[in-house]
């Protein structure tokens, strides 16, 4: 499970961005988005994402997570798995 964060400068590029992110996944709450996808399907949704990107405006990351587990009734929505942090810009 990854989480991807952006700061996108131009609006037109943040909307583009936006829309990917979208598609990808229902989960998500601006700026912010959960993938439940394997690395794989992750790192080739953040190679999508980089030509809509401005490499001196913008910012983009994706960060890996532990799936949400239910503890004592509750439910953590993310937790960091320490397993690498990609950040662009």
């Amino acid at each position: 499970m990854y989480a991807v964060g952006y700061d996108i400068a131009n609006s037109s590029r943040r909307t583009r961005i936006r829309s990917v992110l979208r598609q990808a996944t229902p989960l998500w709450q601006k700026p912010f988005f959960v993938l439940d996808q394997s690395r794989h399907d992750a790192l080739a949704l953040w190679r999508e994402l980089l030509p809509h990107l401005d490499e001196d405006h913008d910012g983009l990351a994706l960060v890996a997570i532990a799936s949400p587990r239910p503890r004592h009734g509750l439910s953590v929505t993310a937790a960091p798995a320490g397993s690498g942090i990609f950040l662009f810009g």
